[in-house]
Formats: C-alpha cells, sequence, structure tokens
C-alpha cells in the first residue's frame, strides 16, 4: 500500500487482541473512500495544514479565504487548498479500523488515520485505540505534526 502503512502497530494488536483481528485499509488510491467514511477527519488534516500555511507566512493568502469550508466542516477543503497553491496538499494517505472478530462497533480495537501533507510534514491521528467493553467515541480531530523531510521515515512517499 504505502510507506505510512508501517505506522500501524499491527503485532502489538495482534499480540493484545489475538490472531482473529480484522484490519480494513485504506490508502491515496482510497482517498475519496476514506473522505465518505470519515468527513470530519479530513477535514481536521486540512485544517491542520492551512493553519500551517496562515502561521508560517508561508504563502501570502487571506486566513478567512476558506471560511465557508471551516463553517461547514467540508472535507472538500483539502481539494480547494491544493487548488489553490497548484500542490497536492494530502501526498499520501493512510487509514485503517481493526476490528475483534466478529467485524462491527462494539469490538472496535484500532482507528488511525496517517498522511503526509504539504511540505513534507506527518500528520497523524488516532479516534479509537485499544477499546474495550463497546466504547464508542468520535473521532477526536487531534492531529500532530511531525517533521520528515529527510528523515527516511516516509521512504515511500
Amino acid at each position: 500500500m504505502n510507506g505510512l502503512k508501517e505506522t500501524l502497530p499491527k503485532k502489538q494488536l495482534i499480540d493484545r487482541f489475538g490472531s482473529d483481528v480484522i484490519f480494513e485499509e485504506s490508502g491515496k488510491s482510497d482517498l475519496t473512500t476514506i473522505a465518505k467514511k470519515t468527513p470530519q477527519a479530513i477535514h481536521g488534516v486540512a485544517a491542520s495544514v492551512w493553519n500551517r500555511i496562515v502561521n508560517r507566512g508561508w504563502h501570502p493568502v487571506n486566513p478567512r479565504q476558506f471560511a465557508p469550508y471551516f463553517e461547514t466542516k467540508s472535507p472538500d477543503l483539502y481539494l480547494a487548498i491544493s487548488e489553490l497553491l497548484g500542490v497536492e496538499v494530502i501526498r499520501d494517505i493512510y487509514y485503517v479500523k481493526g476490528w475483534k472478530a466478529p467485524k462491527r462497533n462494539a469490538n472496535l480495537v484500532v482507528e488511525m488515520l496517517v498522511a503526509w501533507v504539504y511540505r513534507s510534514d506527518l500528520l497523524y491521528g488516532t479516534s479509537r485505540s485499544l477499546i474495550r467493553n463497546g466504547q464508542s467515541l468520535r473521532w477526536r480531530g487531534n492531529f500532530h505534526f511531525r517533521h520528515t523531510r529527510g528523515s527516511g521515515f516516509c521512504r515511500s512517499c
């Protein structure tokens, strides 16, 4: 799929929950599908990138230019930023959900999204990790950046 797939601690999840863990994985070619499944997460990725563009002064832009996208929390924000800048905002992405069999919400053990984004940063967020007893959590939108230029982290990106 891609180098971002290596960020999932699959072995530890299988060790903890057993070999019957079912993983559903998506990559860059599935970005439209990922945006439909987790629109709030994709909006969060794009919003984080836009905030860095504005706050670091990478481009002379109107900070409120995409206000309608922010007001509606549109997952299409990344497309609008890409069009404005003429660059791919989401260069690569990996999204995974994992369940302890059988596959149903109460058995969800992990949900993770990792994106390699504009300016060679790695953006990652986890909404559910090692959940027990059917707890239901929503995507938190707390994404974290890691600068990756020259680090060798994303060899296939």
